[in-house]
């Protein structure tokens, strides 16, 4: 099996591999070396993706990273990018190979936990375009400033600038929605994934589920002997 990663911030990709082996090996997947997948890595230096706007050129790069991964002939595709997941189809269209559903995969998680309030935060464009708000859930949402700043977030984090104090940041933040009634946060942004890890606050991650979703297809699709 071949799977595909399209990638944006080189250690952010790099990372999620790191973590996609870990999970493998932490799960008791792969006994001997031929029972790996084989991984096909494209990160494309190309236009950030925390704009409150995305224009279509912006995605020309991405779109075009996605039919380089489909001529290699890769199974599936999964993009470490929440915004690009309001893409989906877009990309989808341009490709035989199937990208995996992160924002389904989240919806089930929502599910499987019985959570019925959330806040859903993430890049400016994903916020304004409720990439993670389900017509079946309270959706607490965020106001403008608190969506700029949650940008400045990313920005800071991504650039390496006292990401210690970001981290600190985002922690209250969560834990004042929490306060006001959101059974748990929503980490729509890889960045808040990797902010966040390790902490006790009721979130749904991402990041977490993005990398169980291509284990999950893994396993459906190899049902060998080990397996």
């Amino acid at each position: 099996m071949k799977i595909g990663i399209l990638g944006v911030d080189p250690e952010t990709t790099s990372n999620f591999f790191r973590d996609l082996v870990n999970l493998f090996v932490t799960k008791d997947i792969v006994r001997k070396n031929q029972d790996w997948p084989q991984f096909v890595i494209n990160n494309i230096p190309g236009p950030a993706m925390f704009a409150a706007k995305i224009n279509d050129s912006d995605l020309v790069p991405y779109l075009n990273g996605m039919v380089e991964l489909d001529k290699v002939g890769v199974d599936c595709s999964v993009m470490v990018c929440n915004t690009f997941y309001l893409y989906k189809e877009k990309f989808q269209e341009k490709i035989k190979t199937p990208i995996l559903d992160l924002r389904k995969a989240v919806k089930s998680e929502i599910n499987k936990r019985n959570i019925k309030s959330v806040v859903a935060i993430g890049t400016p464009s994903t916020m304004m375009g409720k990439l993670y708000q389900y017509s079946d859930l309270n959706n607490i949402e965020s106001s403008d400033d608190e969506i700029d700043m949650l940008a400045g977030m990313i920005n800071d984090y991504t650039k390496n600038i006292n990401r210690e104090v970001e981290i600190e940041k985002l922690t209250k933040y969560c834990q004042s929605n929490l306060d006001k009634g959101a059974d748990a946060i929503i980490l729509g942004c890889t960045e808040f994934g990797e902010m966040m890890r390790g902490t006790k606050l009721p979130v749904i991650d991402s990041y977490s589920v993005l990398l169980n979703l291509v284990l999950n297809y893994y396993l459906s699709e190899n049902r060998g002997p080990n397996l």
